[in-house]
């Protein structure tokens, strides 16, 4: 019990200094989105690890232009991890805040309200959960068995390969879930900094570096 409170305290303290530290950049920032995507520069979402799971409303920062929602209709599983094509519609400025993983820092507001951990499995949208629960019915039930509280960072986004789609996901998230430690949560955040300061964030739409979970020491 004293190691849960102690480590909700600890996520407190680093969420609480984050926004301290990127609020002189957020009126810059949002201006900039609203005026390169014109819209409202933040998205609410509704995610969730699995469909059986408690589902939270995340903040994001914009990073996408308005685009016909048809140009996205046939949509499958392995767009939920590459969707390339929709990279033409992300703004230089918004692709840099992909990169760096900046849009996902108002995510710190989450982790403040308990909805979030700052490292845990990834939730997901009901649709893509839909859509791989249809096409790997083996895997998404592993998934279900998960029980860690959702991060905004986690063992997949630093080690895992977006390549090897939802197979990769959830043997990522189930090891951590399994081998959770403060030494790993520690290394997870360390990594974290490093990536986003070097702009090399893992992500589906305008690139990734593909780490190999075999070929990492955790």
């Amino acid at each position: 019990m004293k190691s849960i409170i102690l480590y909700r305290a600890l996520e407190l303290i680093i969420s609480i200094l984050g926004l301290f530290i990127i609020l002189p950049f957020i009126l810059p920032t949002i201006i900039t989105v609203s005026l390169l995507t014109g819209q409202f520069p933040f998205i609410r979402q509704e995610r969730m690890v699995a469909l059986n799971k408690k589902r939270i409303i995340i903040y994001k920062i914009r990073t996408i232009r308005k685009f016909n929602k048809s140009y996205n209709m046939n949509y499958n599983s392995a767009e939920i991890f590459n969707n390339h094509k929709l990279n033409k519609f992300v703004p230089s400025f918004c692709k840099l805040l992909r990169k760096t993983g900046l849009d996902e820092t108002p995510q710190l507001l989450n982790v403040i309200k308990g909805d979030l951990s700052l490292i845990g499995p990834r939730p997901m949208l009901e649709r893509d959960l839909l859509i791989l629960m249809r096409e790997d019915p083996k895997s998404y039930k592993i998934r279900t068995m998960i029980n860690a509280k959702p991060g905004i960072t986690g063992f997949w986004q630093i080690y895992g390969d977006r390549s090897k789609g939802f197979k990769n996901l959830v043997s990522s998230d189930t090891y951590y879930e399994n081998n959770k430690s403060f030494l790993i949560d520690l290394k997870i955040f360390i990594k974290t900094i490093l990536i986003m300061l070097r702009a090399e964030h893992s992500d589906s739409i305008v690139g990734n570096k593909f780490r190999e979970i075999s070929n990492q020491k955790y």
